[in-house]
């Protein structure tokens, strides 16, 4: 297959395939991509961790495919949250998933915005209510990273490293902050393939319903 051909042709721009931080044109997005989320999980006992990752907008049977398209890593609170606004207008995702509990990111975050005049903002996720999340976030990564029905497209992404690093007799005690790179995917990956789609469904059968209750009404 002809590389070249892939990243010139906007139909053809895989972003499953594309380099990350990969300059994608309106074309590829509109044809290639549903939607676009961000997630970051702070320092900890390793650095910081910023994810974009992108959504297909056709499903399959096994559900949609999730692509990453950039990354950034960094254990200085301050530069992490100032990148996470350079991807925020580079990529301008829907939502940005992140703990806002944490003050430092959040007095950064405050006077980013200010400065720039942006509106940056994390929104909360219900996996951040459980206290050791490795046991739930790396099944689900590697069952969707799984060869054999592969939905997940991490490419030359760091998180694989810290992936396969982990011994499986840690993983029941792991807490947040043991390895920012897996935390910030998860939570990406998950939020877009389990709590998101199912908000757009909801969305689009609200919207079905009140077209009908409309179409329908009785005239007064």
């Amino acid at each position: 297959m002809d590389m070249t051909e892939i990243y010139d042709d906007p139909r053809k721009n895989d972003p499953r395939l594309t380099p990350l931080g990969h300059v994608l044109t309106s074309e590829t997005v509109e044809f290639k991509i549903k939607t676009i989320f961000g997630a970051v999980s702070w320092p900890g006992k390793n650095p910081g961790f910023a994810v974009v990752l992108g959504v297909s907008p056709r499903p399959r049977l096994d559900g949609r495919d999730v692509f990453l398209l950039d990354e950034y890593e960094s254990d200085d609170m301050r530069i992490l949250v100032h990148q996470v606004g350079v991807l925020n207008q580079k990529y301008k995702p829907y939502r940005w998933i992140g703990d806002p509990r944490n003050d430092s990111a959040d007095r950064f975050r405050r006077e980013m915005n200010e400065q720039n005049r942006t509106d940056l903002s994390f929104q909360t996720s219900t996996i951040f209510d459980i206290e050791l999340p490795y046991q739930y976030l790396l099944p689900k990564l590697k069952h969707l990273l799984d060869a054999k029905a592969k939905t997940l497209f991490l490419k030359d992404s760091k998180v694989l490293d810290y992936m396969g690093s982990i011994n499986a007799d840690e993983i029941p005690e792991m807490p947040w902050g043991a390895y920012p790179a897996i935390e910030a995917l998860g939570l990406g990956v998950i939020e877009l393939t389990d709590n998101w789609d199912a908000e757009e469904k909801k969305h689009v059968t609200l919207r079905w319903i009140r077209e009908m209750q409309e179409k329908y009404r009785r005239p007064r």
